[in-house]
């Protein structure tokens, strides 16, 4: 219920899911990045500020610093809430929440109610409707280490996706994998 705001970095997820809603890959252009920067501005989305965490490839291209993969998960469901009126943030809370969803029903399905109810109303439901890559980490690394044993494949997957997003969550594959 709470209204859409940046938090952090959050308009570098955001510019990266709007780009890529529209069909574009992660790196932009100079006309690409203005166009970016008008829209969140637009979206109440930079406060005044500037669009940050910008990299030049050497192409006369632009890429952020944060990696892309969270944002085009939710690309999707940002251009699907912007079909109905709504504002794209919608799509990063729809993603988040099924995620942490997923992670509260696995827990409780592999017969670990209480500690599925702890994540379910724990800290981690502040990032819920936040343009954030933790509740994405969060719930990939739990479900990797959930299914590390009976579904190692499946661990696997999930714990690279983390990695994918964010290489400091090799550790917790690099430990499984030992």
């Amino acid at each position: 219920d709470s209204a859409p705001r940046r938090v952090g970095d959050g308009s570098e997820y955001m510019a990266m899911a709007l780009h890529m809603a529209d069909g574009h890959g992660p790196t932009f252009d100079e006309a690409a990045r203005q166009q970016l920067t008008s829209r969140l501005e637009t979206l109440g989305w930079l406060d005044g500020t500037s669009l940050t965490g910008l990299l030049p490839t050497g192409n006369g291209r632009w890429e952020f610093v944060h990696f892309w993969l969270y944002s085009a998960v939710v690309a999707p469901f940002a251009q699907a809430s912007m079909v109905v009126g709504v504002h794209p943030n919608v799509g990063f809370t729809v993603v988040n929440a099924a995620m942490l969803l997923g992670l509260v029903w696995l827990l409780s399905y592999r017969g670990h109610p209480l500690l599925g109810l702890l994540v379910g109303i724990g800290p981690l439901i502040w990032w819920i409707d936040k343009a954030h890559a933790e509740v994405f980490m969060v719930t990939a690394i739990g479900a990797a280490c959930m299914l590390a044993n009976e579904r190692r494949r499946a661990g696997f997957w999930l714990a690279g996706l983390a990695a994918a997003q964010n290489p400091a969550a090799l550790g917790p594959l690099v430990a499984r994998a030992a």
